[in-house]
């Protein structure tokens, strides 16, 4: 029996004024029978990626739906582009008597973040070994420069199962409450909200925000992630000259975005994909202009190039 929790009454609200306009006619359709649907609907369902111009759309899959939650799951679900099947595959070697889980969410976000939508969307308060680590693992999704005079530590939660928990330095004994990490949080959020769609905007909010996060807070991976997509899109329409520096700054974003999915989401998605392909076409163009300039050798250039083969798109998406 597929779970059936409380449904969100603002999307229910449309469909229930749709039943009693249209629906309430036809005697094989009941009110409560159709919320019970929705619920069981919007609890198991999983995004289904239909063709541009399809609109959206949300398959449920019985015995996917089974599969618990984990913020560092084992698994990863690949969507077939034609047939839509849904195939699960382990992302790492499972045990015997292992539990085999999958990630109900993006898993670049920090803890706090995470818990919280896992909550308010299926009601239940993560406690998985990611969730219960203040280093998320070594990700440090959440870390907070300490930025006392004399300490570089990162400040953390002490008890990420606690939400109103106060938080420490890694380093020293700077102990902040929670409201103070919420007030800078939210000055954060400002900074990236009151930012114009440009490069040259998207780096001065990393500027701003390297100066209190720590370089691997998930909110300094999301506006590097934007930045390199929005770099490539300006490449592909002739608006990006490949010079030196812009080499050199997409090589660095490239690389510091794929160390830090490699901690939150180990395996292939389509993101990591794309990214990494990406970063070695760039590699291999810096390679070319090296090359022509006497900087590097010929077999240096030969193994970026034989890399960028072996790059290649597949036909599931995660």
């Amino acid at each position: 029996m597929l779970m059936n929790h409380e449904v969100q009454e603002q999307l229910w609200s449309s469909i229930q004024e749709a039943f009693k306009n249209v629906l309430v006619e036809d005697p094989r359709f009941e009110e409560n029978e159709l919320k019970r649907v929705f619920g069981i609907q919007s609890t198991n369902g999983a995004n289904v990626h239909l063709a541009p111009g399809f609109g959206r759309g949300l398959g449920l899959y019985p015995i996917f739906a089974l599969i618990n939650h984990s913020c560092r799951c084992n698994t990863e679900s690949l969507e077939s582009r034609t047939d839509h099947l849904l195939v699960v595959q382990a992302k790492s070697n499972i045990k015997a008597g292992e539990e085999i889980t999958t990630s109900y969410l993006r898993p670049d976000q920090a803890t706090f973040t995470r818990r919280q939508f896992l909550y308010d969307k299926w009601r239940f308060w993560c406690a998985c070994h990611r969730c219960a680590d203040p280093t998320e693992l070594g990700a440090f999704s959440a870390g907070i420069l300490c930025n006392t005079e004399t300490c570089d530590g990162i400040l953390l939660p002490e008890n990420p199962l606690d939400e109103h928990s106060s938080w420490s330095c890694n380093k020293c004994n700077n102990n902040i409450s929670w409201e103070k990490i919420s007030s800078l949080l939210q000055e954060a959020v400002q900074i990236v909200e009151k930012s114009e769609n440009t490069s040259d905007s998207l780096e001065t909010i990393l500027f701003q925000l390297n100066k209190f996060l720590f370089h691997r807070h998930f909110m300094i991976i999301q506006v590097e992630t934007k930045l390199f997509q929005q770099q490539v899109e300006r490449y592909k329409n002739g608006q990006l000259k490949l010079t030196r520096p812009s080499l050199d700054r997409m090589v660095q974003l490239g690389l510091h975005i794929l160390q830090q999915m490699e901690l939150t989401d180990p395996g292939e998605n389509s993101l990591k994909t794309m990214i990494n392909e990406k970063l070695v076409a760039f590699r291999v163009e810096r390679a070319c202009q090296d090359f022509k300039a006497g900087i590097i050798k010929k077999e240096h250039l030969q193994k970026l190039l034989l890399l960028k083969q072996k790059t290649m798109p597949t036909n599931v998406r995660k």
